[in-house]
């Protein structure tokens, strides 16, 4: 019976504990239907958010370089900012969330998710959460 009550314990503490370091997606990205396309984990129409933070973090570049099963080619970050003046990831990411566009990670256009560039502040938080994701 000791043992049963323990494993019942240790089972509902591991559950407690998982949940504790469950990653959430922010609401913006929901609200601004970014989760249509992306997600964190799984490869959907878009890069995943966890990807995005991987090629801008960690890899310096985009598509195959992060994923080469998931993705069709590739660009470097370094292009990407320099060619469209971005001071840096998180510029870029703002600008390109918020006027939509394609080419980074495949064919399929991203279509833009603020133009009227009303929601620059909870953009910025998203950005915020993509990029930390793999720091």
């Amino acid at each position: 019976m000791k043992h049963i009550v323990a494993s019942i314990y240790i089972a509902a503490s591991l559950m407690i504990a998982g949940s504790a370091f469950a990653v959430e997606v922010p609401l913006i990205a929901k609200t601004l239907n970014c989760t249509a396309c992306h997600s964190l984990e799984t490869k959907m129409i878009g890069p995943t958010f966890r990807d995005i933070s991987k090629a801008y973090n960690k890899v310096g570049a985009t598509g195959t370089a992060v994923n080469p099963v998931a993705y069709k080619f590739s660009n470097k970050v370094s292009d990407i900012l320099a060619k469209n003046n971005a001071g840096s990831p998180a510029e870029w990411l703002l600008h390109r969330t918020s006027k939509g566009g394609s080419g980074n990670w495949g064919t399929m256009p991203m279509p833009a998710s603020d133009p009227s560039g009303a929601k620059q502040t909870e953009i910025k938080e998203l950005i915020k959460f993509i990029l930390n994701l793999e720091k």
